[in-house]
This record gives C-alpha cells, sequence and structure tokens, in this order.
C-alpha cells in the first residue's frame, strides 16, 4: 500500500510540475507575442501616421477617376478615357494599348501620373520617341478573363482606339474571373465573417474561454490553428464562402486553367493586333499572391506563343533585399506599387519596347526637356478648376468630405497634380477670403526618375492680407502642388494660383 500510495504521489507530484512548465512556457509565449506585436506596431506607427488618409486618397482618386471619364467598360463614351483627355481618333503616330487591373487604374496613388504607363508615357518623350502615344484601360480587381473579354475583344472600344500594340499587365491576385455566372466564380470569405465569434461559437467552452481571459495572444494564435482547419471545409465553404488559400486550390486545378484557356489563351492566341503579357511582380507573401497560378499561365501563354516576359528576375536582382512594406509600397496600409517601383516596371518595359517594338517608337527627334505648367487634375475633383491666363488659375477653396489631410497635425489641403514634372521658381497665391495659407509640394528626382519627395514644405511670404509668394529653392522638378487654407467665413474662399518657371 505505501508504495502505492508514493507512487500516486509521484504522479500528482509530475502532472503538477508538467501543469506549472505548461502555463510558464505560456506566459513565456505571450510575453514573446507581445513584444514583437509590439516593435511590430512601433516600427509601423510613424508610416500609418503618415497614411492616415489613405481611405480618403482612394476615396477622391475614385472619385476623380470617375468625373474625368478614365475607363468604366460600361461606358458607351470612349473617347474620354485618360484624365479628361478627349482621345482624339487614330493619326499617324502609334498607339500602346494598356490593359490591366489596380496596377493600371491607380488605387491608392494620390498622384495618377506615378504609375507606370504614365511614367513610361513621360520617359519616352524624354528620350525623343515623340510618334508613340499611351492609353490604359484598367479597372480595380479585373483578371486576366476579364481583361480579355471586357477590353481587348470589345470591338467597339478596340476600333476606335486603333492600337498598334496591346500591352496586358498580369499580376499575382490576377487568378479570379469576376462572372458570378461562371460555374467556376466562387464567392470569397466577407470581410464582416468574425473569426472570433464563429470560434466562440463553435468551440470556447472551458479552458479556452479562460485563456482567452489569461492568454489572448496564445488564443488568438489557436484561433488561427482552428480556422486553418475550417476553412477547408465543404459546409463551411458553402456557408461562409472560401478562403483566400482555398481559393487558390481551386485556381490552381486543371479544370479552372481550361476555362482560363478557352476563355482568355485561346483568344489572345487568334488575335490580330500584336499583344504582350508582361508580369509586375511585388511582395509574394500576401495571402492572395500566387506565384504558382502566374507560372502556369505563363506556360499557357508559351503553348500558344503569345509573346510574354516576366520581369521577376530582374526584380529580385534589384529588390531581393528590400523591406518591401518600408520602402516599395504605396502606403502602409496598401500593397500597391510606390512610385520608385513603377519606375522599375517603366524601364523595363522601355527595355522591352527598345529590343523587341523599335517600328512602334519609331525615330527619335528632339527629346522633351522643359514643359509648360498644366495642372492635370485635382484632389478633390469638386473645387471648380479654371485656367485663367499663362501660368495661373482659379479655384474654390472648400472643406468637403473625405478630404485629404497632412498627417501628424490633420490640417485639410487640396492636391493640384501636373501633367508633366515641371521647372517652377515662384507661386503665387492670392486669396479671397482664407487664413493660414499653407503650400507644400511633391518633388521629382531626375536623377533617379521619379517623384520621391513629398509635402516638402515651401516657405511663404505674405505679401499683404491676401496674397503670398513663395519659392522653390530645391531645384528639383515639382510634380504637385498641395495647398492648405481656413477659410475665414462659411463660404467658399476663391484663391488664384500663378507660377514662374
Amino acid at each position: 500500500m505505501k508504495e502505492k500510495a508514493v507512487k500516486i504521489k509521484e504522479i500528482i507530484f509530475r502532472f503538477t510540475i508538467l501543469v506549472i512548465l505548461i502555463i510558464s512556457l505560456m506566459f513565456v509565449f505571450e510575453k514573446v507575442i507581445e513584444i514583437v506585436n509590439k516593435n511590430a506596431e512601433s516600427q509601423d506607427s510613424e508610416l500609418i501616421e503618415y497614411c492616415k488618409d489613405y481611405k480618403n486618397i482612394v476615396n477622391q482618386i475614385n472619385d476623380s477617376i470617375i468625373q474625368v471619364g478614365f475607363w468604366n467598360y460600361e461606358a458607351l463614351d470612349y473617347t474620354v478615357i485618360n484624365y479628361g483627355e478627349k482621345i482624339m481618333p487614330k493619326t499617324n503616330k502609334k498607339r500602346i494599348l494598356v490593359v490591366g487591373d489596380s496596377f493600371v487604374w491607380g488605387w491608392a496613388q494620390d498622384n495618377l501620373n506615378n504609375l507606370w504607363w504614365r511614367q513610361l508615357a513621360y520617359y519616352l518623350k524624354k528620350q525623343g520617341y515623340q510618334d508613340v502615344e499611351i492609353i490604359a484601360a484598367g479597372m480595380n480587381g479585373f483578371s486576366l478573363v476579364d481583361e480579355t473579354e471586357k477590353i481587348i475583344l470589345n470591338e467597339e472600344y478596340i476600333n476606335y482606339i486603333q492600337p498598334d500594340l496591346i500591352l496586358v499587365g498580369f499580376v499575382y491576385n490576377d487568378w479570379e474571373i469576376q462572372d458570378a455566372r461562371d460555374e467556376y466564380y466562387v464567392e470569397e470569405i466577407s470581410d464582416e465573417f468574425n473569426e472570433q465569434e464563429y470560434i466562440n461559437k463553435k468551440f470556447n467552452r472551458g479552458i479556452l474561454s479562460k485563456m482567452q481571459t489569461i492568454f489572448p495572444n496564445v488564443h488568438q494564435k489557436i484561433i488561427q490553428l482552428l480556422m486553418k482547419k475550417e476553412y477547408h471545409k465543404e459546409e463551411f465553404k458553402q456557408l461562409y464562402g472560401y478562403s483566400y488559400e482555398e481559393k487558390k486550390k481551386l485556381y490552381l486545378s486543371d479544370e479552372y486553367l481550361k476555362r482560363v484557356e478557352k476563355r482568355a489563351i485561346e483568344p489572345l492566341s487568334k488575335l490580330q493586333i500584336p499583344l504582350l503579357v508582361v508580369n509586375f511582380p511585388f511582395d509574394e507573401t500576401y495571402a492572395w499572391a500566387s506565384k504558382e497560378y502566374q507560372e502556369k499561365v505563363f506556360d499557357l501563354l508559351d503553348q500558344y506563343n503569345i509573346a510574354n516576359y516576366d520581369m521577376r528576375k530582374e526584380y529580385d536582382e534589384k529588390f531581393g533585399k528590400v523591406n518591401y512594406k518600408t520602402e516599395l509600397q504605396v502606403t502602409a496600409e496598401d500593397y500597391h506599387p510606390n512610385a520608385r517601383l513603377m519606375h522599375f516596371y517603366c524601364e523595363e518595359i522601355n527595355k522591352l519596347l527598345q529590343q523587341n517594338y523599335p517600328e512602334i517608337l519609331g525615330e527619335q527627334t528632339e527629346k522633351l526637356e522643359n514643359v509648360d505648367f498644366l495642372i492635370q487634375y485635382t484632389l478633390p475633383s469638386q473645387i471648380g478648376l479654371k485656367k485663367i491666363g499663362e501660368n495661373e488659375y482659379e479655384f474654390d477653396y472648400q472643406i468637403v468630405e473625405n478630404m485629404l489631410f497632412y498627417p501628424y497635425t490633420d490640417e485639410k489641403y487640396i492636391k493640384l497634380n501636373l501633367q508633366y514634372p515641371t521647372d517652377i521658381e515662384n507661386i503665387h497665391i492670392q486669396t479671397q477670403n482664407a487664413d493660414n495659407v499653407k503650400i507644400t509640394v511633391d518633388l521629382y528626382n531626375d536623377e533617379l526618375g521619379y517623384e520621391d519627395e513629398k509635402t516638402v514644405k515651401v516657405d511663404l511670404s505674405k505679401l499683404n492680407n491676401k496674397e503670398y509668394l513663395g519659392k522653390i529653392v530645391d531645384g528639383k522638378k515639382v510634380t504637385s502642388i498641395n495647398i492648405s487654407a481656413q477659410p475665414s467665413r462659411l463660404e467658399n474662399s476663391k484663391i488664384r494660383l500663378k507660377v514662374e518657371e
């Protein structure tokens, strides 16, 4: 009996030690996760502060694009496509039609001229290629199938544009057919779906519920593990939709790829217009990014002898050791490429055109040096911008919903984006009834070839109660002028702007 009692005590002792050890490890694990999370938050805090108005930028960009008729495949008027520039009937100039998704549309960009194809248009002009023009047709979320069926096979649009080359931009999330009538269309899990609530309802009993209070970080990790199992269950998919990982499995299947082959690859192979499909690499770690899908699609392009180019090797060589989030994406909250990465795309496409399509570029003539001051579009768009003289504009300054604002100060401002980077020496502002006028500019680096400085403060001299003069001393070209003011009365303030180049 004594030996049995000793064994029981030993078992209880070992079990107690094991429980203490497990709890201790959970405490350590909880603290490690907490430290990692805090470190990540501290690293991102300044970046997030700089992009607090991310949603406002997106809203204003979308409003502006719609206002100027950028691209809408449902629209009947195909004569107004690019930022309000009326696309005229085909002349003797060669035309490149760029087709794509948000990388072409301009999601989250506060200056659409930073997009790779807009940079390319300027880049070609600087090299002296004046007999080629670039027109773009893109829509957020479009896949290769969407781009093929809704743009490239749109006879009315193509007959009007008459492109000499169609350049299709492909990115890692171009795998979903955006057509609910298609048998392979799959709904993804709604943003409103709450993993915490689902787990609490289905699993959260006893120890698990206690753990949520004592070890919230460990509890969250357990939720993630449980959800990975839930996502692949057919019952879950039918009730709530598909996770990105489960969707990617479907889209990598032979059945789905046959659908893409039939609806996109095969029709593109029969096109009489020269066509080039180019992959635009970015950070592959995002949940919906599928390099495997891109590789399979590009294998199909090769089988059908469709010209294609994957610039991933060059991307890896140049940016392999660069932190994507801090140096290459447009804001800390959005993965889309910034002006630096867009310029890399621009340079690579320029090399392709030089090597493989010299007949499209034509002869090099006079290089574009200096350009006239021209405001192309504004954020917000509804400011009544009017050109009233050489280098002179008038507009309303009004506080509107979703207006852009400076980080840290939350001062609201309007953004005037120029058609091309322009040499400006002085900015003259005359107000009707506004106080606290401030100006910043975004600057273009000629050596780098893209906009590399944003919201650089311009020192203003107050000439009188209504007039200000600002000098640009940096020596770089200006891409945008940002104006902040406070109307002294409830009505809008008229502002007149004039620059000296």
